[in-house]
């Protein structure tokens, strides 16, 4: 996608202004926000977008994502394999063996241990200094997504109030809501909250069983996941 080609052509203008040498991402909303890839259920295993200033990069990938994600240059390793081996080859392969080098800030303890030691000679720093400054400016497509994201919430909301509440208890409207998100949307952000009367004051509240009476305050907190991440 086009979008995608540009957002990293801008990573990388950015990169280079501020001299660093290259960038280690993990699954994030950071990988989604430059290349469009959202891989499920990583966790323990190591899925890596390694980028070098020059524009050059290789995604190192558990054999399972063979099927699901594409990038041009791709190594997929198998559960036989030690996927740091792989990491260092690449590495050096894109000469980030020293220098200064971005590094997601949501990696995984266990995976950044391994790492550190293969860039030894490198000084990290957190991938928001670059991604942040990037995301804060919008450009036209994004405006016009989140123009259409505020009015998928309104629609929710209005949908959701229009009906009688009287009677409902939290937990039944918290999924009427998350239904009519993922009929307008890719899907929840996180479980709607609905907390009526004195579970109103708390404002994680997990919906439960009480139904909503008449004069109750009711807090309707949801956020939901577009096609294309800001």
């Amino acid at each position: 996608m086009v979008v995608y080609v540009d957002r990293m052509k801008k990573f990388l203008e950015f990169l280079r202004e501020d001299d660093y040498d290259g960038a280690l991402i993990t699954p994030s909303s950071n990988l989604y926000y430059l290349t469009g890839m959202a891989p499920q259920a990583t966790e323990e295993r190591l899925f890596l977008l390694v980028v070098n200033k020059e524009g050059e990069s290789v995604l190192i990938a558990p054999k399972l994502y063979e099927n699901e994600v594409e990038w041009e240059n791709s190594v997929f390793w198998s559960d036989e394999e030690n996927p740091y081996e792989i990491l260092e080859r690449v590495l050096a392969s894109l000469n980030l063996k020293g220098g200064k080098i971005l590094v997601e800030d949501t990696m995984r303890a266990s995976f950044l241990i391994h790492i550190e030691r293969l860039l030894e000679d490198c000084t990290l720093y957190p991938l928001s200094g670059i991604t942040r400054e990037l995301r804060m400016r919008k450009d036209e497509k994004e405006l016009s997504l989140m123009k259409k994201a505020a009015e998928i919430a309104d629609k929710v909301f209005y949908e959701i109030i229009s009906r009688e509440l009287i009677g409902k208890g939290e937990k039944q409207v918290a999924l009427e809501i998350e239904f009519l998100i993922r009929e307008l949307a890719d899907g929840v952000s996180f479980s709607p909250i609905v907390a009526s009367g004195e579970n109103a004051a708390n404002p994680h509240h997990t919906p439960g069983n009480r139904k909503i009476r008449p004069g109750d305050f009711v807090i309707l907190d949801f956020l939901f996941n577009s096609s294309l991440s800001l």
